[in-house]
């Protein structure tokens, strides 16, 4: 069980940061790079928080699938 969840965490996280990249792309190519620095502001605490959703689940399943198998070789 705990492997299953690393590979579905990583595939997330792998499905998830091309996602966002693409967009940063597709902004970059459609309306330019002021546009794209604009976003990127550390300053645009939306985006950064969209992208920290985007990539918790991942994370999560992830840590949530290596407690697991650090139980696991505990009891075994």
């Amino acid at each position: 069980m705990s492997r299953f969840l690393i590979i579905i965490g990583k595939i997330w996280l792998y499905v998830a940061a091309f996602v966002i990249l693409l967009g940063y792309v597709s902004i970059l190519y459609n309306d330019g790079f002021w546009k794209l620095a604009a976003i990127l502001s550390p300053f645009n605490i939306w985006n950064w928080l969209a992208v920290v959703i985007t990539l918790l689940p991942g994370i999560g399943l992830l840590e949530l699938g290596k407690r697991l198998d650090r139980r696991g070789q505990r009891k075994g």
